[in-house]
């Protein structure tokens, strides 16, 4: 398991329902470094207008496995916003952004808030291709694997919205 895979839980505990999190839903991990044993896996929860509810859990590696597809548990695929600040992931091997030193399966993050004819500027600042690794990506090209830090709504805060 690695950076950026998607993971399915295989267990229930009262831990991870207590954040909202329950066998069989998938994640992806957002930390790639092993602290003893454990890895820290996102779970998108809900999203409404734009804003994305989820929890962030550290989970013995046994308690997870490597899945295709991040997707709910009724099987909706999960599609983040295009929003600044979200991390994405190249999906598309393409000579226009090779031709900079991107490939498919790199990641950056939005660093505009604009979007010119369905294209993002997105900073691959763990690529040392260029001084200044921005480029112009559209977003067919891509795929938002973690949200904008704006756009989280916590889910304790978001379990107690409608009490």
């Amino acid at each position: 398991m690695k950076h950026m895979d998607i993971v399915e839980l295989l267990i229930d505990k009262d831990e991870y329902k207590t954040k909202g999190v329950q066998k069989g839903m998938r994640g992806r991990i957002t930390y790639d470094e092993e602290r003893e044993k454990f890895i820290t896996v996102y779970f998108v929860l809900n999203i409404e207008e734009n804003c994305v509810c989820g929890s962030a859990l550290d989970i013995p590696e046994n308690e997870l496995k490597v899945v295709e597809k991040l997707t709910f548990l009724n099987g909706e695929k999960i599609v983040l916003p295009f929003n600044e600040y979200a991390r994405v992931v190249m999906t598309e091997e393409k000579e226009k952004y090779t031709d900079d030193g991107v490939h498919k399966g790199f990641d950056g993050w939005i660093c505009d808030p604009r979007r010119i004819e369905n294209s993002r500027l997105i900073c691959f600042d763990n690529v040392d291709f260029s001084p200044f690794p921005i480029i112009s990506v559209k977003e067919r090209d891509m795929e938002v694997v973690i949200p904008s830090p704006y756009d989280l709504i916590d889910y304790e805060e978001w379990s107690k919205k409608d009490k």
